[in-house]
């Protein structure tokens, strides 16, 4: 029972972080605790716990006696989060050149198939189909590292990423870069050449920054 309760609550958890970063749940908007019991069908326990979670997370906002709220996007805190995640994404293809598995491999070679699919179809990059391609082979790289500190970290570092561009509504017109740089990661990585799956993958982030700065922006940042 305490397991099964446990689960619950982490799947509640998983479901309204999913909501807010997908901006299902607005900045500022109210999240009625009444409401989400009955949703849940669970008590008002949970949900605070839950909440608290969330507010820890830097997610919601808890405001006493008056409810909780999504918290708003933070532009600024975007520069500090590629800070970060910029040489972490390097960190990870490097040692994932060296430590991935042929089963992981050969799934990061099948999302790749996919995205280039994609790539020559045309697609919009807000779609669901990309951020879900784009998540998976990030994170098959991230696992392969065998460093859960990077795997945790990078983990949270993208979901803000993630928010940031549904709340824009990021919509490139080109995508040749992304699928070229993705592709050299790859290289490295099947080639066991760490330093060249590192550079790559460094490459591939600090020119979606300066894309992403433009279309935002309309500067780089700095």
């Amino acid at each position: 029972m305490e397991n099964r309760n446990a689960n619950h609550k982490e799947d509640i958890y998983e479901t309204l972080l999913n909501r807010i970063i997908n901006t299902e749940y607005k900045p500022g908007q109210l999240l009625n605790e009444q409401d989400l019991c009955k949703e849940f069908k669970t008590s008002r326990t949970p949900i605070r716990e839950i909440m608290l979670q969330l507010s820890q997370a830097g997610y919601v906002e808890i405001k006493p006696k008056v409810g909780t709220y999504v918290s708003p996007v933070d532009t600024r805190a975007l520069k500090y989060i590629f800070e970060a995640k910029v040489p972490l994404e390097g960190i990870a293809a490097e040692l994932a050149a060296t430590r991935i598995t042929p089963e992981e491999l050969d799934q990061l070679e099948e999302v790749f198939r996919k995205i280039e699919a994609f790539s020559t179809e045309g697609f919009a990059v807000s779609s669901e189909d990309y951020h879900e391609l784009d998540l998976k082979f990030h994170k098959i790289c991230q696992v392969a590292s065998r460093n859960d500190f990077l795997v945790k970290y990078l983990d949270e570092l993208m979901k803000k990423t993630m928010r940031f561009l549904h709340y824009i509504r990021y919509d490139p017109t080109e995508l040749e870069w992304y699928t070229d740089t993705l592709r050299e990661i790859l290289v490295g990585i099947k080639n066991r050449d760490g330093e060249k799956a590192k550079r790559e993958a460094i490459l591939h982030n600090t020119t979606f920054i300066k894309k992403l700065s433009e279309f935002f922006f309309g500067q780089e940042l700095v």
